[in-house]
């Protein structure tokens, strides 16, 4: 199936007890490509004790030598903090590869594998699998607008993609520094005093722009980039946290879990949209209060020459339609 297991620098321990290892990271790697639990055991009982050998023949040798070579074209999906890196095995089992003419994905083969070993018949993935997934409010924090998006996500999509679908659906132009940030409980909506004052845990920046890490003092919270961290990572064990994109104009975004769901689609959607955006570099919440002000008075002797210039910062008009296609190509 090509379905790979990374183990990377275990402790010394852990040579003692190679199979403990590699069963949770099995069953870690299972859950991120969506299994069903009792699927994932029974293929843990059928596998029978693991057995460690030598490569004997060239073929398995060459085998070991080429997902070697995956496994180095992925390790900038590494968190160094781990020791099993499954984020870098599912973007593994999603990569298709060439077998005799047609292109394959090892996490489909490893579901139609699965079907057989439960006596079912190749492709009846529902059966053993259900893909988890998040549906998420994403309410651009303003006191006196409504401005939100409500949309369904991944369990297992890396956070990075949760930032593209959030400048997808608000039409953010995306040239500006962004993070997440997790504090110490839950954050809502128009209570930013509140979140204000509680203790951030984490940080989590832009992985193509390592510097932006700098704005904050990594000595008093955690630092982490968005391509290795997964949806699961954050909304597991809590219902929130906050997307900053600008750090000029500080477009905060409170994100809340509405519902965690088991039969998701396995993609970006959106599913409710209210309102349309702050222009781009209007100059924060302020600036944007001011603006749609001037905007809403054409009698204002600044009104004709907002208007052309929000003709080239505000959101271009996309249906849903338009916008879910483009949402496609995250995952």
């Amino acid at each position: 199936t090509r379905i790979t297991v990374i183990v990377y620098r275990p402790k010394p321990a852990a040579y003692k007890k190679p199979e403990a290892i590699l069963e949770e990271g099995i069953r870690e790697l299972f859950a991120g490509l969506g299994v069903h639990d009792d699927v994932t055991e029974q293929y843990i009982r059928n596998g029978g004790p693991e057995v460690l050998a030598s490569s004997g023949t060239r073929s398995e040798i060459a085998q070991m030598n080429k997902m070697t070579d995956e496994v180095h074209w992925h390790s900038q999906f590494f968190d160094e903090e781990r020791v099993l890196q499954t984020t870098a095995a599912i973007v593994m089992a999603e990569r298709p590869y060439s077998d005799g003419g047609k292109y394959l994905a090892p996490k489909e083969v490893l579901w139609n594998e699965l079907c057989r070993m439960m006596g079912l018949p190749e492709t009846a993935w529902n059966q053993v699998r259900s893909i988890r997934g998040y549906r998420l409010k994403v309410q651009l924090d303003l006191e006196k607008y409504d401005i939100y998006r409500v949309i369904e996500a991944p369990a297992e999509a890396r956070v990075w993609q949760l930032h593209a679908a959030i400048q997808a659906t608000f039409g953010w132009f995306g040239y500006h520094l962004h993070s997440f940030t997790l504090y110490d409980g839950e954050v809502a909506a128009r209570q930013r005093r509140m979140y204000y004052g509680k203790k951030r845990q984490m940080v989590i920046v832009d992985y193509r722009v390592p510097e932006s890490a700098e704005y904050y003092d990594s000595e008093k919270l955690e630092i982490r980039t968005d391509l290795t961290l997964t949806l699961r990572d954050i909304f597991e064990k809590r219902d929130s946290c906050v997307y900053c994109y600008d750090f000029g104009d500080n477009w905060e975004h409170v994100i809340t879990v509405e519902e965690r769901l088991d039969n998701a689609s396995g993609r970006f959607r959106l599913l409710e949209t209210k309102g349309e955006r702050p222009p781009e570099d209007v100059g924060g919440e302020g600036g944007f209060e001011e603006y749609m002000r001037i905007i809403s008075d054409e009698n204002d002797p600044d009104h004709e020459e907002l208007v052309r210039w929000a003709e080239g910062t505000k959101a271009e008009e996309k249906t849903v339609e338009e916008i879910n296609r483009k949402l496609g190509y995250l995952v």
